[in-house]
């Protein structure tokens, strides 16, 4: 139960039943939130095992999801830090619950075609997720609606560029698919060997077919 043999005495002898109970169930909540969070550790290292191990014949392979409700903590933007972020007490989730987030990036399609790519970098976790945990949501932390998304993983060589996404831009054009917002770029792996920087991206496209 997390209680040492010499704690269990102490608590026998002095807290009445109804205050050993209330001690019980917070702790039973305690290890749960333990429990979660352990598992949240082994999802992460699992997805990031599955990433690296992927063959470049797996990517730009392209399936529909629905896409969560999801929250997303912007550290940078435009190429400058966000300072009404980092240190406000809204981003103290981010640091105190990393196994629930995810690093991610912003890319607005006009950025795109603008062949600009001061996106926004940051964290995004879903809402159920905030929720579970008590997270206050308000300004600076943008909503990202749950909506139908394309899905697909591509490989940078560094961090990611709209030179990088342009061909994805391109070929979502040619197949007639109505672009609906703002393309979230969600880091899988990064890999150093001798040197080279090899990165992979799973990106969530909001998209409809025309």
């Amino acid at each position: 139960m997390g209680f040492t043999i010499r704690e269990v005495e102490i608590l026998m002898h002095t807290l009445t039943e109804t205050k050993m109970s209330r001690l019980l169930e917070e702790r039973e909540q305690a290890l749960q939130h333990q429990l979660e969070d352990t598992q949240l550790a082994l999802n992460k290292l699992s997805g990031y095992k599955q990433a690296r191990a992927l063959s470049p014949s797996m990517l730009m392979r392209w399936d529909w999801i629905d896409a969560p409700l999801s929250y997303f903590y912007c550290y940078s933007h435009h190429d400058e830090l966000n300072e009404a972020m980092i240190f406000s007490p809204l981003y103290q989730p981010v640091m105190q619950y990393r196994n629930l987030f995810t690093c991610a990036v912003l890319a607005p399609v006009d950025l795109l075609e603008a062949q600009r790519s001061d996106f926004d970098f940051g964290f995004i976790v879903t809402a159920e997720a905030a929720a579970r945990h008590g997270f206050q949501i308000q300004n600076p932390i943008r909503s990202l609606p749950g909506q139908k998304c394309l899905r697909t993983i591509i490989q940078t060589e560094a961090v990611i560029q709209s030179s990088d996404l342009l061909p994805v831009l391109t070929q979502l054009k040619q197949r007639r698919i109505q672009l609906k917002g703002d393309w979230i770029c969600r880091v899988l792996s990064l890999d150093y060997d001798q040197g080279k920087q090899t990165r992979r991206y799973e990106l969530w496209i909001p998209a409809e077919v025309q």
